[in-house]
């Protein structure tokens, strides 16, 4: 199981990714045909037992902070099978679907189990210039694990991975790895898996002032493209109206 830019890939069986409003998208990855599309809100993390795992973020309520939720959906179809309640977060985390500086979530595979771990932070926001004791008082970091074994369908604390084991950051490249040969400019994010390098990237498609997010798999020794699927697709953006 490989982390690839916005999910995850179990080797030439099967990957999963989401887009921008969390629906859970399964490919063939040697192919990049659409297998099935599922849900909202949702980040895929692993691949096991039969399983997507994926974890679903809700935003703070009157009651409570946010929370973070595993939903378990079926390889072969995306069915949702069970689903448990991971943590309930700090009131001040801003947690996503993808990893940000405030909020990050890895999967670590433990044979047919995963370990997923969360990290939240904040820092002051002020406008103005502060001294240490407000940056101080205003700095926040939380951590959190959970063990997920998906053939027992359970839900159990671990202690949090330490900060400098493999698999215990960000999931996915933020940006695209100096170094990384031959990648278009339209590339935000890559990654190496054992048979292709897979990349999203944002590209104009026309006249029609449309933009759309794309995932590609790529040949790692040609550079040939192998397939690409569209995962978005937006109005672009243009610059601000000049003001009169």
């Amino acid at each position: 199981m490989s982390p690839i830019p916005r999910g995850v890939v179990d080797d030439a069986r099967l990957a999963a990714v989401h887009d921008r409003a969390g629906q859970v998208i399964a490919l063939d990855p040697t192919t990049g045909a659409v297998r099935w599309r599922r849900g909202h809100g949702l980040r895929p993390c692993a691949i096991t037992a039969g399983t997507v795992l994926a974890v679903a973020v809700a935003g703070a309520s009157g009651t409570s902070g946010p929370t973070l939720t595993v939903v378990a959906l079926a390889e072969d179809d995306g069915r949702e099978l069970w689903s448990a309640r991971l943590a309930e977060l700090p009131e001040w985390a801003r947690p996503g679907l993808d990893d940000s500086a405030e909020f990050t979530l890895a999967a670590q595979p433990r044979g047919e189990a995963v370990v997923l771990w969360w990290r939240a932070s904040a820092t002051y926001r002020g406008g103005a210039a502060a001294d240490p004791e407000r940056v101080a008082a205003h700095t926040r970091e939380a951590t959190g694990a959970v063990r997920v074994d998906a053939a027992t369908r359970s839900v159990q604390p671990v202690a949090v991975p330490p900060v400098d084991e493999p698999g215990a950051g960000s999931t996915v490249p933020t940006a695209v790895p100096a170094g990384v040969p031959a990648v278009p400019a339209d590339v935000v994010e890559v990654a190496d898996t054992e048979a292709l390098r897979v990349e999203l990237a944002v590209v104009d498609e026309g006249p029609g002032a449309v933009e759309a997010v794309v995932l590609r798999g790529v040949d790692r020794a040609s550079g040939d493209r192998r397939w690409e699927v569209t995962l978005d697709q937006a109005p672009r953006r243009g610059p601000p109206p000049l003001r009169p």
